[in-house]
């Protein structure tokens, strides 16, 4: 990645993609003027692809009481439909939105 580094293939720059990363505001701020939050410890399983594939998402409800997930997904359909029945939600009211992140952008 540095300007002086030898050129990996021919013609081809050693770094040919990048991302913008958008950080929002610190939140702490905000979890005192909040009329709820919940503080936890959560533990996933192993993750070995973590590194190429970060698993991250966020979700909030939206004016309309519908449900709003952003997150990666390799089939978003069967996703929509297998989380909405497992959080006991209207399909209608539950939205996942496509965020292409690690290998996903690949499929």
């Amino acid at each position: 990645m540095e300007e002086d580094a030898i050129e990996i293939h021919p013609e081809t720059p050693n770094v040919y993609f990048k991302t913008q990363r958008v950080k929002g505001e610190d939140t702490k701020p905000l979890m005192k003027s909040l009329p709820y939050v919940i503080e936890d410890d959560f533990y996933v399983g192993r993750q070995p692809h973590l590194v190429l594939e970060p698993d991250v998402g966020f979700t909030y409800m939206d004016e309309e009481g519908k449900l709003i997930v952003h997150s990666k997904s390799i089939a978003m359909h069967f996703h929509h439909l297998m989380i909405a029945e497992g959080i006991g939600i209207d399909p209608d009211k539950y939205i996942i939105v496509q965020k292409p992140t690690g290998a996903t952008l690949l499929r």
